[in-house]
């Protein structure tokens, strides 16, 4: 469900959606997905109950070197 909102607010930003899937218990990006440092990212869900999906993935963008806002 989560991915048309992501794909439907990366179209009204003019912008590339990607996304997260977990992983052995981790949030990756998948399916041939990249980001490279100085990019800059707005962080999208669906569903939030403690934020902690959410904070992962801004934790694997930022190491990456991305700006999330």
């Amino acid at each position: 469900g989560g991915l048309m909102i992501g794909h439907e607010v990366a179209r009204a930003l003019h912008c590339r959606h990607i996304f997260t899937e977990r992983v052995e218990g981790r949030m990756t990006l998948r399916r041939g997905f990249t980001v490279k440092p100085g990019e800059t990212a707005v962080v999208v869900e669906d569903v939030i109950t403690t934020g902690g999906s959410s904070l992962e993935v801004v934790n694997l963008l930022k190491e990456a070197g991305v700006q999330v806002i």
